[in-house]
């Protein structure tokens, strides 16, 4: 659960940086960055879609992360 959490609080940050550099980004764009539908992502960031390893992995890939 703990886990959950902190992945929708770095994509909620990564989204709000992105969106302060460019106001009309979209989460929809977001979305396609990271290589998911914009549903997926607003489950994810919703708490209603569960964060498997893998899609962890996926989301620390595309966004450089360690």
């Amino acid at each position: 659960m703990k886990e959950q959490l902190v992945v929708q609080t770095l994509l909620r940050s990564k989204l709000a940086e992105a969106q302060i550099g460019n106001p009309r980004y979209s989460m929809r764009a977001f979305a396609q960055r990271l290589g998911f539908h914009a549903g997926t992502l607003s489950g994810i960031l919703n708490g209603k879609r569960i964060v498997s390893r893998q899609v962890a992995e996926k989301i620390a890939t595309r966004l450089f992360l360690d």
